[in-house]
């Protein structure tokens, strides 16, 4: 089973998410809605009751930062409107006769094909942290142009930025009580995936175990950097800020100096691409 048919290629079932927030319109007419509601229990039934009754297909809804009940919290709401019989203006009016609705806004494309939240900014997490989005053209300038314009020196550039950001991931997993270096390792796999690095998953772990060498090996899906690698014709290993990423958190974890090798990669036509983390000293 794959990802929308060639997002990935592990055996799991799997689907994208959409990014919410920029929507391409496709010859479809979608109309956002900003809303300001109190943050109550039913508060998104009694929101898409309206949608429903006019017939009104619900394309998206993104709620902004979370708040308490009883507070106002806000959302974007794309609807679509190509078969409906109902304008958006009605709609709004219907909407802010709710009970639970403080404000509505209507908010239509910005270009002839575009469509995006500009009330909303930035993009953080449950607690709070920022998080940035990278296009497809962004990661190609990253992975190629990098390459072709520095060589092997862009290339330990990017290796070296992934050590840093290894090293900060160790000081956010004290900071959540975990001290255990596998656990560790299953946090970062959290977090690789939520962010549409990676699905990583642990499939040799003999770090500590006193009858066996201290190894590791970690096997990536859909690895954003050989993705993009792969479909500019590049045909040897080509994750460097992973592994660098990697190699800086059991670094930090250990106190010990690591390798950390592709030794399978989708770009030289293995399923998937594979770290192999050893131990020196």
């Amino acid at each position: 089973m794959t990802l929308n048919g060639s997002y990935s290629n592990h055996s799991e079932s799997v689907d994208p998410i959409l990014v919410g927030n920029l929507l391409y319109l496709k010859g479809r007419r979608l109309v956002g809605f900003y809303v300001r509601v109190y943050n109550r229990p039913g508060v998104l039934a009694d929101l898409a009751s309206i949608f429903k009754k006019y017939g009104v297909n619900l394309w998206n809804i993104v709620f902004g930062a979370r708040v308490g009940i009883g507070e106002v919290g806000t959302g974007f709401i794309v609807a679509d409107f190509t078969e409906a019989t109902v304008e958006p203006g009605d709609v709004k009016k219907e909407l802010e006769k709710l009970d639970s609705v403080d404000y509505v806004e209507l908010v239509k494309p910005q270009f002839s094909q575009i469509l995006a939240d500009t009330h909303h900014f930035p993009i953080v997490d449950d607690a709070g942290s920022r998080y940035i989005m990278i296009s497809e053209e962004a990661q190609k300038a990253i992975v190629i142009r990098i390459r072709e314009r520095f060589g092997p020196t862009g290339n330990a550039f990017l290796y070296y930025q992934g050590v840093t950001v290894g090293e900060t991931f160790r000081d956010h997993c004290i900071s959540l009580g975990i001290t255990d270096l596998r656990k560790a390792l299953e946090l970062l796999l959290i977090y690789t995936l939520t962010t549409g690095r990676y699905r990583g998953e642990i499939v040799e772990y003999s770090y500590g175990d006193p009858l066996r060498e201290d190894r590791i090996v970690i096997r990536l899906h859909y690895n954003w950097e050989c993705v993009i690698a792969r479909r500019h014709g590049i045909q040897e290993p080509s994750s460097f800020y992973e592994r660098g990423v990697i190699a800086g958190l059991v670094q930090a974890f250990t106190d010990r100096s690591v390798s950390v090798d592709e030794t399978k990669c989708i770009c030289k036509g293995d399923p998937y691409c594979e770290f192999t983390i050893t131990f020196h000293g």
